[in-house]
């Protein structure tokens, strides 16, 4: 298993130097994701061995040759097909140009034009405040204090108004909060520390409202996407992403110890595996293609791929709707040979999701699947697209099919058909097209 892992990482990173030296693209960025989340969890495990993980799923994957060697097939496809599309767009110097195709330039733009007057300045402070002021409006403002979580883990401890508020006032105020702090960051061109506090506030109290991991993180690596598009210094760029790591892994940390899911940790290192390594989710859905009698995660093909398109369809309407695949796959982990609803315990993704659906045609699709979005994000006159095609490309990669996750999706996919349609706003009427 270790060759497969040395074989793998070497592999990898003879690709992202070779297309680190094309243009940049989105699927540049969407590249660097893959390696840092599913390739450099198997140089970790070079030196530390395999994590020990007590859930069923994983034993069975960790444990077992064939999966190891196709999952290494798996990366070797990924990173070709990646390649492949960065080499079309011809040699390049590795130094960034500031062209009007190029994303960098599409924020600065961006970063711009918000500067024009105090309308955004005002729309981001009032979308930042949101929460806090959700929050101060709750019918018991303190019970938010009382444990990270606990409303969304266990609502049945708390009454029938909590509840309701939850889901309707809270639920909203954290988008726009959400969505604040994104276009604060966009303003905020100089990294002022005061603007700094008034994010790290509106943060706080969108964690404390939320009460969950992927959310959070889901924000944090969002705004490090911004510093990595807009800072030129690359000594920032690296502390910022060991801050930013460092801060999310705190998080995930306090959280599982909080809720109890850290007494299926061994160890530190086997809790940061469990929540951190993704290439874990591609290798339990590989074992389960090649061992559905011992690991069961999908009832038919395509399953859950439904549900991505038809997610809006009420379930009053369509019984027999399908779970989203975290739930699945968690059950599955978890040792139930047939589904069983217990909730999502694991963060999944794209990869290991696809590889469910399609069984191996998962290995080519998935990755054709990402170059696509690249592309139409690369070829797009809208900066707009651009900015959600990197964001998407990213995401995609690291978190399941969660709700905002589907508005950042459906907008692109809504804007992108506009825009080959010809059916898009005029020059004038959004913000980020290029001349």
């Amino acid at each position: 298993m270790i060759v497969c892992n040395i074989l793998s990482v070497l592999f990898s990173v003879v690709v992202l130097r070779k297309s680190l030296k094309k243009q940049i693209s989105i699927a540049v960025i969407g590249l660097i994701v893959f390696d840092i989340a599913y390739v450099f969890p198997l140089l970790v495990e070079i030196f530390l061995g395999t994590a020990n993980i007590g859930y069923y799923g994983f034993r069975l994957a960790f444990n077992d040759l064939t999966t190891q060697i196709l999952f290494m097939f798996y990366i070797f496809v990924v990173n070709l097909i990646f390649l492949a599309y960065n080499r079309k767009l011809g040699n390049r110097k590795k130094k960034i140009s500031m062209s009007k195709t190029n994303i960098f330039y599409v924020i600065k733009e961006y970063r711009r034009r918000l500067h024009r007057g105090y309308f955004w300045w005002i729309t981001c402070i009032v979308l930042m405040l949101l929460p806090i002021f959700v929050w101060l409006m709750s019918p018991n403002p303190l019970v938010y204090f009382s444990s990270i979580g606990n409303i969304v883990l266990h609502p049945e401890n708390y009454g029938k108004d909590i509840i309701e508020y939850q889901n309707s006032f809270v639920k909203f105020a954290l988008i726009f909060g959400f969505i604040g702090v994104i276009l604060y960051k966009l303003y905020d061109d100089n990294n002022k520390i005061y603007r700094a506090i008034i994010r790290w506030i509106s943060i706080v109290f969108i964690t404390i409202l939320n009460g969950k991991r992927t959310f959070v993180a889901f924000l944090l690596i969002i705004l490090l996407m911004i510093d990595f598009f807009t800072i030129e210094n690359k000594k920032k760029i690296y502390r910022k992403t060991v801050l930013t790591a460092l801060v999310i892994g705190t998080y995930f940390a306090i959280y599982a110890n909080i809720t109890g899911k850290i007494n299926y940790s061994n160890s530190v290192y086997s809790m940061v595996s469990e929540y951190f390594f993704k290439s874990n989710s591609v290798k339990v859905a590989i074992y389960s293609i090649l061992h559905p009698s011992e690991l069961k995660i999908l009832d038919y093909p395509l399953q859950t791929i439904i549900y991505d398109v038809f997610f809006f369809i009420p379930r009053s309407v369509w019984n027999n709707k399908p779970m989203p695949y975290p739930d699945y796959y968690s059950s599955a982990v978890n040792g139930f040979k047939t589904f069983t609803y217990i909730g999502w315990d694991f963060q999944t993704d794209i990869h290991a999701e696809f590889i469910s659906n399609f069984s191996y045609l998962g290995f080519i699709i998935t990755p054709v699947f990402l170059v696509w979005i690249a592309r139409k994000s690369d070829k797009s006159e809208y900066g707009i697209i651009k900015i959600l095609g990197a964001i998407l490309i990213a995401l995609l990669q690291v978190f399941e099919y969660s709700d905002m996750y589907k508005v950042i999706m459906v907008l692109w996919f809504i804007l992108t058909l506009g825009e080959n349609s010809g059916l898009t706003l005029k020059k004038n009427d959004m913000e980020g097209r290029h001349k």
